[in-house]
């Protein structure tokens, strides 16, 4: 196992814990949908990076098969059996989806408001 194993799991909970501050702040002070859809976005990719880390912390066993298609990252390779390459095929998840396109969307609504 990783010596520095417990640090990152801990730093992902308090990042999550830390971004529910500005979350709070923006719904009772209505900043804007883009700050506290950002805020909820990082928070989700903040929860699911911390839950990985200790799910898969010293081990590849797929013991849970629902967290894989809700927040896992899978890898699948296929090799042909006549050729010596190697296709690498990168499954994203739901989540990972969404936050690919929610976090630079909501940098755009962020910069388009602060230039007008």
């Amino acid at each position: 196992m990783d010596p520095t194993y417990p640090l990152v799991p801990t730093l992902n909970f308090f990042s999550a814990f830390l971004i529910t501050i500005p979350f709070i702040f923006g719904i009772s002070r209505s900043w804007g949908a883009s700050i506290i859809i950002l805020a909820g976005w990082t928070f989700v990719v903040a929860i699911v990076t911390g839950v990985n880390t200790v799910l898969w912390a010293d081990s590849v066993e797929n013991f849970a098969p629902v967290w894989c298609d809700i927040g896992a990252f899978s890898l699948v390779c296929h090799s042909r059996s006549q050729s010596s390459s190697i296709f690498i095929h990168l499954l994203a998840s739901h989540i990972q989806i969404g936050s690919a396109v929610g976090v630079p969307a909501c940098s755009l609504m962020i910069t388009r408001r602060l230039y007008i």
